[in-house]
């Protein structure tokens, strides 16, 4: 299994595009959510046969332009959240360390204070 961080783009927008589908987990939701997307994909094609030439080029650059704007401030969010997260996971550690410095501290001090009263 890949870890999320090595997605690429195309294989977030897979899993992002059909995780609807597998969250009801039937065919009757894949196949639905299958042909949305096709009567999407015609509408859009539709409209881009309809338009002038120079207005489809335009909106294609356009659509290019926010894709990779996407992808940029995606890949800067997911850095920040990887960052949070690896601190966090030192934190837990540091944490987790802790707690057992002071559970075996406790164990001494109840040790001593058991030789103390016998």
């Amino acid at each position: 299994m890949e870890r999320v961080a090595d997605l690429d783009w195309n294989q977030w927008r897979f899993w992002i595009g059909i995780g609807g589908c597998f969250r009801w987990n039937t065919q009757t939701t894949i196949n639905d959510e299958l042909k949305h997307w096709k009567d999407e994909q015609a509408k859009a094609d539709a409209l881009t046969s309809a338009l002038p030439p120079a207005v489809a080029a335009a909106m294609l650059n356009i659509w290019v332009v926010a894709v990779e704007h996407g992808e940029k401030v995606f890949d800067a969010r997911r850095e920040e959240v990887e960052t949070q997260f690896a601190k966090a996971t030192a934190r837990i550690e540091n944490l987790e360390s802790e707690k057992s410095h002071l559970a075996q501290r406790v164990e001494d001090l109840q040790a001593h204070i058991a030789q103390g009263q016998s």
